[in-house]
């Protein structure tokens, strides 16, 4: 499916033991939700020294902020940085310890929140 796209869809149902079907519903339409922002940088899996790497992601059209998460477990379970944005980058002002990372960005597109990509170690 196409993010931020309408589509309409109707059913219909199959029974198995006589091989009928029944008639189509009515027609109902349902929205997808915005894309998720592509993380760029660093690239998933790529090592480095830097202790204030940039985190960069694609921009998402019409996203009025961004959420990153950088956690040392995959699972996000307690993030050593969150932060809301409105750009594209983020620098951490302080130096993250000596880790393997993985993170994540989400984009805010009205009142909903489109799920991230995950980039790092298992990414």
């Amino acid at each position: 499916m196409i993010c931020n796209t309408l589509y309409y869809y109707r059913v219909r149902a199959f029974r198995a033991g006589d091989g009928q079907f029944s008639s189509y519903s009515n027609t109902v339409n349902a929205l997808t939700v915005g894309c998720p922002p592509t993380p760029l940088a660093p690239p998933n899996g790529h090592a480095t020294t830097d202790r204030t790497p940039t985190f960069s992601w694609g921009a998402v059209p019409g996203a009025a902020q961004y959420r990153l998460q950088v956690d040392d477990h995959a699972d996000f379970t307690s993030p050593v940085i969150k932060h809301h944005q409105v750009g594209t980058t983020h620098t951490p002002s302080t130096n993250l310890a000596d880790a393997s990372y993985s993170w994540r960005v989400q984009a805010s597109v009205g009142s909903v929140w489109a799920r991230g990509v995950k980039s790092g170690p298992d990414g």
